[in-house]
């Protein structure tokens, strides 16, 4: 069984895909596979995807959502139905991000030397734009007291970046699919008493600004 499954869902995200999808080939740790939900897209993404090294060696599982769904946490929902018993993480990624080439292989470090078994696991990223750390967490050398943390952050907002996220592929609450903003919150608060939250201050991720992206610019004025 692969270490890692990575979760990829695709809206009409031509212009940056491609560039995820090599950041994923150049990861240095490659125990994984990719599954790629295809989510009501119109534009090239589908042969983008087709024609990317990936899915020619046989690394991605492409899945077509129906045509009438254009709803994240759904799609989410959807992949993670597709991967469950297939790896022992989950690896979240957003098709306008880039992997640190490093991100597999620390989170895979990070998870086996830890005090204790993560059930949701992330790490720090950088905007592209101005390569600004976006986490900035204390030091807790404790697993259980910076799971603590983690979670008394919830009150204030995610103590996560959605996309650098890893969780365990085991029988957690899923996305709620009336929460198509803001999913990421409600899913850690779902899943709060399920276990130890965990944080890696390494890079793990590029993320792309909502300056620099107008439909995630979008997502962030429903926050």
């Amino acid at each position: 069984m692969p270490r890692f499954s990575i979760l990829l869902p695709v809206h009409n995200d031509q212009d940056t895909l491609a560039q995820c999808l090599d950041s994923i080939l150049l990861q240095s740790f490659k125990d994984y596979i990719i599954c790629i939900v295809l989510n009501n897209s119109t534009d090239s993404s589908l042969h983008i995807i087709e024609n990317h090294p990936l899915f020619k060696i046989g690394l991605i599982d492409l899945r077509i959502t129906e045509p009438n769904i254009n709803n994240l946490p759904l799609a989410l929902n959807f992949g993670i139905s597709i991967l469950a018993g297939r790896s022992h993480y989950i690896v979240r990624m957003d098709a306008d991000d880039l992997m640190h080439p490093l991100r597999l292989a620390r989170t895979n470090e990070f998870l086996r030397i830890s005090d204790y078994q993560s059930v949701i696991h992330c790490g720090n990223a950088k905007l592209l734009s101005s390569r600004v750390l976006l986490l900035n967490h204390p030091n807790i050398i404790d697993s259980r007291q910076m799971s603590q943390y983690l979670k008394t952050q919830l009150l204030l907002a995610s103590p996560f970046v959605h996309p650098s996220i890893a969780f365990k592929n085991q029988s957690l609450t899923l996305y709620n699919p009336h929460f198509t903003y803001a999913q990421d919150l409600k899913f850690f608060i779902d899943n709060i008493r399920c276990g130890v939250f965990s944080y890696d201050p390494r890079l793990y991720l590029y993320y792309r600004d909502p300056v620099s992206n107008p439909r995630k610019r979008e997502l962030q004025l429903h926050l």
